[in-house]
């Protein structure tokens, strides 16, 4: 887990086959979030299923969306004044963390989390919002 924090990305990613094995045969939740984080933090697709090279050359979009992104930007600004690029493999590992009483007290609010999730993965890449005014560009989507 500590490798995860190397600088050096091609050094860091030697604990992935590590992390990966924690992943399948460790049974305390807490190390298993950590394993799962540490893999996020070498390579923010690590949460995903891999895919063999036929199935890669099929199609360029079939893995599904991969990052949410946010981006607002000042009219005449050459850099965004909010930049937000979050792989949704975390969104899904904080998820994931919310317990049955959690997520039905959201319920009983008035959000589905799980539904809401199932949504999204099904969306696929696409624009959710953009906004363009006299003052700024509003953008969220995901690839």
């Amino acid at each position: 887990i500590r490798g995860s924090y190397l600088s050096d990305r091609k050094v860091a990613s030697l604990a992935t086959p590590v992390l990966l094995e924690i992943l399948d045969k460790e049974k305390e939740r807490e190390l298993v979030d950590r394993a799962k984080i540490a893999l996020l933090r070498i390579d923010p697709n690590g949460l995903q299923p891999q895919r063999g090279p036929s199935e890669r050359e099929k199609s360029d979009g079939g893995s599904g969306p991969r990052m949410f992104h946010i981006l607002i930007r000042e009219n005449g600004a050459k850099e965004p004044t909010v930049e937000l690029n979050l792989p949704l493999s975390l969104a899904e590992l904080a998820l994931s963390a919310l317990s049955a009483s959690q997520k039905g007290e959201l319920r009983r609010k008035g959000f589905d989390v799980d539904n809401a999730w199932e949504s999204l993965k099904r969306m696929g890449r696409s624009d959710i919002l953009t906004i363009r005014d006299h003052d700024a560009l509003i953008k969220i989507w995901i690839e």
